[in-house]
């Protein structure tokens, strides 16, 4: 028995994936044995042990988002996080601050993604630093 299933390349999204053969389906409970197939990322160090399955994220990956001005008209900000799209109200003037909490409380909201949204001061770039060329090596 083989099962065809389109699994996403690349898969950007941690979730769940699966593919059924129904080619034998009926509408009664099955009465054959069933057979799953897990793929997972397979650590060098592993912390649990062998064909327990376990959620693999990485707390390491960030994004930025930087909102500057005020709106010049109504609208949307829409914004594309993991596949879903998440979407404020825009009104004339509002200041880029504005739109940063609502989006940030926006993107919080949302339980379908497995990412959360905070406001940060953003640092200046730090100053160009002029080095004579006869300095160069």
């Amino acid at each position: 028995m083989s099962i065809d299933a389109v699994i996403p390349t690349p898969t950007y999204k941690p979730g769940y994936y699966f593919g059924f053969n129904t080619t034998l389906a009926s509408r009664a409970l099955a009465t054959n044995d069933q057979k799953l197939v897990i793929l997972a990322q397979r650590t060098t160090t592993p912390d649990t042990d062998t064909l327990t399955p376990v959620n693999v994220f990485s707390d390491e990956a960030t994004g930025t988002l930087v909102l500057k001005g005020s709106a010049s008209g109504t609208g949307q900000v829409r914004l594309g996080v993991c596949g879903e799209t998440v979407a404020i109200a825009v009104a004339s003037g509002d200041s880029a601050g504005t739109l940063m909490v609502s989006l940030v409380e926006a993107i919080n909201t949302l339980d379908a993604l497995p990412v959360t949204a905070a406001m940060a001061d953003i640092p200046p770039p730090l100053p160009a630093v002029k080095v004579p060329a006869s300095s160069w090596c």
